[in-house]
């Protein structure tokens, strides 16, 4: 409960939360709305959207603004939509569930559940999903253990076919042709030495 703008100092025992407990004062406090990324009167401008891009790449909802009436927060809310890939984001006005007041809005940023994020790609069937046909030399380099040199001087001498792709010019393998290298003669391999039993 507020009282009215102007109102005289009412005495000790009134306050604005006299409705509730004090651990619901101080939960609200301490846990309440958090900082919005627009102050008022703020612009909107290239460093607000990439610091409500970063926001919302690692939470899911994220307080963009405080307005003081619901259709200005649904104005800006409607501006804002078009800004930001509509199957990626939404945005939302609504008062505070805890303390719902006329001269409080929120806006309020967060991703959709997709798909992709109900259902990990891993879990998806083949077909749905295939796996890439090439891998790049950084991979290759992984799946056989050697440095880029090495793995190049492979590719040259047993003469396995592949395509150069991008501005590093980097060359893509065919995934059939992984086999060749990895069951080529004369691997080096560490072997474990047993240790000698003590008497």
């Amino acid at each position: 409960m507020r009282y009215p703008r102007g109102t005289p100092y009412q005495g000790p025992t009134a306050n604005y939360d006299r409705l509730r407990s004090p651990a619901e004062n101080l939960s609200r406090l301490v846990y309440g709305v958090p900082r919005p990324l627009l102050a008022p009167r703020q612009r909107r401008d290239e460093e607000f959207y990439g610091r409500l891009l970063d926001e919302l790449a690692n939470n899911h909802a994220v307080l963009v603004k405080v307005c003081a009436s619901g259709s200005y927060a649904r104005a800006f809310c409607a501006t804002l939509r078009k800004e930001l890939p509509g199957e990626l984001y939404e945005v939302r006005a609504k008062q505070d569930a805890d303390d719902p007041r006329d001269d409080e809005w929120l806006v309020i940023a967060y991703n959709r559940v997709t798909r992709t994020m109900k259902e990990p790609g891993w879990i998806r069937s083949v077909t749905e999903s295939p796996r890439p046909t090439h891998v790049n030399t950084a991979e290759l380099c992984r799946i056989l253990r050697l440095s880029r040199p090495q793995t190049i001087r492979l590719l040259d001498q047993y003469r396995i076919p592949y395509d150069v792709r991008g501005k590093r010019r980097e060359r893509w393998i065919p995934r059939s042709e992984i086999g060749i290298l990895l069951n080529r003669p004369r691997q080096w391999r560490t072997s474990k030495k047993k240790k000698a039993k003590t008497p």
